[in-house]
């Protein structure tokens, strides 16, 4: 089952505001993830119901990490981590890789997870989870290729929805709670209950800028997510 990692203890921010106020401060950004989102849906959606998760939900868990990202910093994460992870795992360099910016760990722990269930023989998609340089490259090169960050994405929200307790739950707040274990980053294990993630949903943590400074907003990333969604269901 999902357990979310610990926060890294911060200051609180200085600058703080909402959803509507994100997409107000990010006018380019948004627009931009919104045609990004546009061009690869027919791909995406190929990939999602091969998995039976919906597509707005994958869509809105990653649409803030769409509108952060920035093609040169993604370049320069890569050409780190590719070195260092392969040769030292997860205690080397781990940044964030990609559109959908996935870290190897989370990767490594989705694949761990997905291997301990059915899925893997129902899918038909495996993993080689052994702890070599070998199994180390072929993950960074799933990471690197946009096919594959959507079928990790499927993969989470598959497993997201397998192991929390979210009977019951609207669209909405299941929304809001794969957004937030998504942004906080999880390993697999413990209870799945949800009272953590909604405690966290309501933190505002996720920033846009490179080099965070006393002049950085910061946004809750589920509330980010809940208003792409909204926007997708016409709500």
């Amino acid at each position: 089952m999902i357990r979310c990692l610990t926060y890294i203890v911060m200051a609180s921010p200085l600058v703080a505001g909402d959803a509507i106020s994100f997409k107000e401060d990010h006018v380019e950004g948004w627009a931009s993830a919104v045609a990004y989102c546009e061009r690869q849906r027919a791909g995406w959606t190929t990939v999602f119901d091969a998995y039976g998760v919906d597509g707005d939900m994958a869509e809105a868990v990653v649409f803030p990490e769409l509108v952060r990202y920035g093609a040169c910093q993604d370049y320069i994460e890569t050409a780190v981590v590719y070195g260092s992870y392969v040769a030292l795992g997860s205690s080397g360099f781990n940044f964030s890789i990609g559109r959908f910016q996935m870290k190897p760990s989370f990767a490594e722990a989705l694949e761990k997870r997905w291997m301990q269930t059915d899925f893997a023989v129902t899918y038909e998609t495996f993993f080689d989870t052994d702890d070599t340089s070998y199994a180390r490259k072929a993950r960074l090169s799933r990471l690197s290729d946009g096919f594959w960050q959507s079928v990790y994405l499927a993969i989470f929200i598959k497993l997201f929805q397998y192991d929390y307790h979210i009977e019951g739950l609207t669209e909405e707040q299941q929304v809001v709670l794969a957004a937030t274990a998504y942004n906080a980053g999880c390993e697999w294990g413990g209870s799945g209950e949800t009272d953590v993630l909604e405690e966290k949903s309501t933190e505002m943590l996720f920033h846009t800028d490179f080099l965070p400074s006393e002049a950085t907003s910061y946004y809750s990333y589920s509330d980010i997510a809940v208003e792409y969604w909204k926007e997708r269901k016409k709500l």
